[in-house]
């Protein structure tokens, strides 16, 4: 399991896609006790490639679900913090 990530650096939003297979542009997805308390990503070279600040932006993020071309993305907001609020 993986996941590929795009930003856009205007609207400062993250999409996330889940997928299957792996190849050298996705994130392998590292499970927590075997997938039982989830899984996660290391993501800081992306954070890097992209110049966002990564102690700025480590908080908890809600997302928003969409489809694009078929493909399921969650999307969290870098604009809007652990209380969904605009301070960040």
């Amino acid at each position: 399991k993986s996941a590929m990530l795009y930003f856009n650096k205007a609207s400062q939003k993250i999409a996330i896609a889940f997928m299957d297979e792996e190849n050298p542009q996705v994130f392998k997805l590292a499970l927590s006790n075997n997938g039982k308390y989830g899984a996660y990503v290391s993501v800081r070279s992306f954070f890097t490639l992209n110049g966002i600040d990564n102690k700025k932006y480590a908080k908890r993020y809600d997302y928003e679900k969409m489809d694009a071309n078929g493909q399921t993305l969650f999307v969290i907001d870098l604009n809007k913090g652990e209380d969904g609020g605009d301070d960040v």
